[in-house]
């Protein structure tokens, strides 16, 4: 038996969130990955996109011999809101995608809001780290990191959001946020 733990990716167009979803899942349906032929013409997110991660359940999880993550892959353009809204109702936790070199954008900021609204667990994903050269990353980033948090401080969330710095297109520090993942969901659930 598995359980199954929905995890909504949102955030501004462009910041990442589809190629965040295929580098996280193991699992893809067929409207994952902006499949769809209007979306690949635009080249943006049009519907709502799903995949999955299955993991091996820790052994003080009873009766579950799996873990499924469910990823729900938002669009991120203004005129799809109702289509990001109807996403964030069915979620079990928010990863609020953020383009490490953009920072907060408009739809971010819509995002967050709607999160708000809706949800009650958020971890902030800094996507696109590899933009930035090696020796110059830790600085921009920190720089990052203390906008997010002041952000955050004055929202229902709080300034102790787990953040989470990759380059999902490279793989970066992807299996450290699957890992956070995993804590989110034990966090939730009281285990």
């Amino acid at each position: 038996m598995s359980k199954n733990f929905n995890v909504g990716l949102l955030g501004h167009v462009d910041s990442g969130k589809t190629t965040l979803a295929r580098a996280l899942s193991s699992i893809s349906s067929t409207a994952a990955f902006d499949k769809n032929p209007q979306s690949v013409d635009r080249g943006i997110t049009l519907d709502l996109g799903f995949s999955g991660l299955l993991v091996d359940a820790p052994p003080n999880l009873p009766q579950t011999d799996k873990l499924q993550f469910t990823f729900v892959d938002c669009p991120g353009h203004a005129s799809l809101i109702r289509t990001i809204i109807g996403g964030a109702q069915i979620i079990d936790l928010m990863l609020l995608v953020v383009d490490a070199q953009k920072g907060i954008q408009t739809q971010t900021a819509e995002c967050l809001v709607i999160g708000e609204l809706r949800q009650k667990k958020l971890i902030v994903v800094i996507n696109k780290i590899d933009a930035f050269a090696t020796a110059q990353r830790e600085i921009k980033l920190e720089k990052l990191r203390a906008r997010l948090v002041k952000t955050l401080a004055a929202t229902s969330f709080g300034s102790e959001v787990p953040m989470y710095a990759v380059s999902a297109l490279e793989g970066i520090y992807i299996p450290e946020l699957r890992a956070g993942l995993s804590d989110a969901y034990f966090h939730r659930s009281g285990m």
